[in-house]
């Protein structure tokens, strides 16, 4: 049996609150790309801690 996760859409007040309960964490966060540019922030997610909410707007 394959077990399937889907992440619709991340606002900020999740983010924050995926960092404080430890399921989500940033990485790459001050690189630069070779270029000498400024490298976007990327998100990992440990979905063996998301205890997962959904909300609908």
């Amino acid at each position: 049996m394959r077990k399937f996760f889907f992440i619709l859409a991340l606002n900020e007040n999740l983010l924050s609150q995926g960092q404080s309960n430890g399921w989500i964490r940033y990485f790459q966060k001050g690189m630069r790309n070779a270029d000498g540019s400024p490298r976007r922030p990327k998100y990992m997610i440990d979905c063996s801690k998301v205890s997962f909410i959904r909300i609908f707007d």
